[in-house]
């Protein structure tokens, strides 16, 4: 039996920022369907247990950072289409490189808009 899919999954070793992403989009989106992870690691797994539409991961982590977490995401033919948006405290010019080369779709920095988180998820669960 497959898993439920997921709209949404949040990875980010700071919980507090986990937290807060998922009560944000939880009140602003009804219905959104949202998982989180602490790592790249645990995040992996979500991603093939659960198939999310959106992957929102920070950089930073332990056990498996957010640039080999897009890679890998992107070299698995069932997810490889999941859209993915990097939200990192790291953004001079080469991070935002490296995320892109690896795949990311969206590039925002911390702490970022509301607006503009608002509106990167909701157009890309449309």
């Amino acid at each position: 039996m497959e898993a439920d899919r997921y709209d949404l999954l949040i990875v980010d070793d700071e919980e507090s920022i986990r937290r807060f992403l998922e009560l944000y989009f939880q009140r602003v989106i009804p219905g959104i369907k949202i998982k989180s992870a602490k790592d790249g690691e645990e995040g992996f797994r979500l991603v093939s247990e659960f198939r999310p539409r959106i992957i929102w991961t920070c950089i930073r982590m332990p056990r498996l950072n957010g640039l080999d977490l897009i890679k890998l995401i992107k070299q698995n033919p069932d997810i490889r289409n999941d859209k993915v948006i990097v939200y990192s405290a790291y953004g001079s010019r080469e991070i935002r490189d490296q995320a892109f080369e690896s795949g990311a779709d969206v590039f925002i920095h911390k702490p970022g808009k509301l607006e503009e988180m608002l509106a990167t998820v909701t157009n890309f669960l449309k």
